[in-house]
């Protein structure tokens, strides 16, 4: 039995032992994998950047803020063409999906390119098609998850003149709630991508493993390549667009798409860290092991 479990546990030669990584190293082994297929996570990253970027073009979202007043004194929605406004909804829907479908493409490249030298971008979009009824549905529930925590903060911001200590509670739930249950629900890509599990088995997978310490590992990844890959280049996005005009947005199209596969790359580190963690606490590990390589066999 144990020389059955060392040989399912074995990895290549030439592999990435990222499963045994610890924080630090688990920081900093994106860039590794990222460079490593750098030409292939950057065109399926580019791609969908061209079409998001059209789509949120259309939408005018102004938040300002004045720090001097300590409150919000700016929020609107507007369109550049109002042809476009009862197309809202499914526009959202189309960009959500956009977004999960391109996370797919470099979840696959990722945790394959960690168990070989070389990865197929043809398979990594094969695989990523063939669960597109789950990303599609994972995609309308991430919506709903996102449409609380916004309603919230735009309820806040209404009541900021008449009740402002209710308005900063509001403010906060809002942005603490997307935080703090982000990072435990995070994961949910790779266990749809790479295990090919169903959408509310890949959501219960990734709260399982970020549980105790694994929660706050993945909450420091999450938050760390959340703002180099995502939030802050929309914010330099924004910027620059208001000082230079809308052809800077054209540029930095690409400074996104160059950026934003460390954000999906990192996440399915963490998957497979805290997979690893977890199965050799497990109780019953043997037997998971052996579930695994049976399923494997299956879907091979």
């Amino acid at each position: 039995m144990s020389e059955n479990i060392e040989k399912i546990e074995e990895k290549p030669a030439n592999s990435l032992k990222v499963e045994e990584y610890g924080i630090l190293k688990l920081l900093v082994a994106p860039f590794r994998i990222y460079f490593k297929n750098f030409f292939q996570m950057f065109s399926i990253s580019l791609i969908p950047e061209l079409l998001i970027f059209g789509i949120f073009y259309l939408v005018l979202i102004k938040i300002e803020f004045d720090f001097v007043l300590q409150r919000f004194t700016s929020l609107s929605l507007d369109f550049r063409n109002e042809i476009v406004t009862p197309y809202l909804i499914p526009l959202i829907i189309i960009a959500v999906l956009l977004i999960i479908l391109r996370s797919s493409i470099i979840t696959n490249i990722c945790w394959k390119s960690v168990e070989k030298s070389k990865v197929n971008v043809f398979w990594a979009i094969d695989t990523t098609f063939r669960r597109l009824k789950e990303l599609f549905l994972a995609s309308l529930i991430i919506i709903g998850f996102l449409a609380v925590p916004g309603l919230i903060f735009v309820f806040g911001v209404l009541f900021q003149n008449g009740v402002p200590f209710v308005s900063w509670t509001f403010i906060v739930i809002s942005v603490g709630l997307p935080i703090l249950l982000g990072s435990k629900i995070s994961l949910f890509i790779v266990g749809i991508s790479k295990d090919k599990l169903t959408v509310g088995a890949a959501f219960q997978r990734s709260w399982d493993l970020t549980r105790r310490s694994n929660w706050f590992k993945t909450s420091i990844i999450v938050g760390l390549y959340g703002i180099i890959a995502v939030i802050l280049p929309w914010v330099l996005t924004n910027t620059f667009i208001e000082m230079t005009g809308d052809w800077m947005g054209i540029i930095m199209i690409f400074v996104r798409a160059i950026l934003y596969p460390l954000f999906d790359t990192s996440l399915t580190l963490a998957y497979l860290n805290n997979d690893y963690e977890v199965l050799q606490h497990a109780t019953f590990k043997d037997d998971i092991i052996k579930q695994r390589e049976k399923s494997e066999q299956k879907t091979n």
